[in-house]
């Protein structure tokens, strides 16, 4: 009988992963920024009722455009402000609901009740590129020093680069 040998199939080379890209995130105003009375009427909504007092007083206000990450459903934006900074302007969106709950399927995993914000600040230069924050999730207070103070879900800051004004 003849001796037969094992030889393994050929394989292809392992190649790396290409490194994965962070989700796309995209804010689409529609309309004018609010105005300074309703950020007085916002913030004051915030002192009074922290979260739950600024998702009452922005729920029923019109859509002010839209907020996606990657290929999610988009969420209306409830406020818009944009005012001037040194360098060109800084933007605030704020929805009333959550884009994502960042280490919600952790073991550890705190309870998802009461962030029911989605906060975005941009800061841009005068040729509209920039940078900001999102809080996919947050919850908003008045601190001592009378700032709106965002705390979101998440154990990190969500930073966006590359922002840019279309």
């Amino acid at each position: 009988m003849p001796r037969r040998t094992w030889r393994p199939p050929p394989t292809k080379p392992l190649r790396p992963k290409p490194a994965s890209r962070p989700p796309r995130a995209a804010a689409h105003p529609r309309r004018s920024p609010s105005s300074s009375a309703d950020g007085r009427t916002a913030w004051n909504a915030v002192k009074s009722n922290g979260t739950s007092g600024a998702w009452a007083a922005l729920k029923t206000r019109d859509d002010a455009g839209s907020i996606q990450l990657g290929g999610r459903q988009p969420i209306p934006i409830k406020y818009a402000y944009s005012r001037p900074s040194e360098t060109g302007r800084l933007i605030t969106l704020v929805a009333v609901e959550p884009l994502y709950f960042i280490g919600a399927g952790a073991p550890d995993a705190k309870s998802k009740i009461g962030h029911d914000l989605a906060v975005v600040l941009l800061d841009l230069d005068a040729s509209g590129l920039g940078h900001g924050e999102l809080a996919p999730a947050a919850t908003v207070r008045v601190d001592a020093h009378q700032a709106i103070v965002t705390e979101d879900y998440g154990a990190e800051v969500v930073r966006l680069s590359k922002v840019a004004r279309r």
